[in-house]
């Protein structure tokens, strides 16, 4: 999945604190990037390029993440820490979730 953005080191570090996966900057003559992927290279990773053009319209992708070992509510304070910001809180904390 390759993110653009404005800033690609920022958003991939933010990204690999949120799940636990290392960071990493690969070289590509005139094009580098940063890849966030877990150590066991699972097939899925995060890949954030800079672009210079600003965001002028709702992203159509977002990523839905499950707390593990933690409550909702708690892994919303650890995303706060690292830098997020609620930005539409429409979810109900620490109810049960069906899978």
């Amino acid at each position: 999945m390759t993110f653009d953005c404005l800033d690609s080191e920022l958003i991939a570090r933010f990204w690999s604190e949120v799940t636990g996966w290392p960071c990493e900057k690969e070289e590509m003559p005139g094009n580098p990037y940063w890849v966030v992927e877990s150590a066991e290279k699972l097939r899925i990773r995060l890949v954030f390029v800079a672009v210079p053009e600003v965001k002028e319209m709702k992203s159509r992708l977002h990523l839905d993440l499950l707390p593990l070992g933690v409550t909702q509510a708690a892994e919303l304070v650890r995303f706060e820490s690292l830098g997020a910001h609620i930005v539409d809180g429409r979810r109900h904390l620490d109810s049960p979730r069906v899978l």
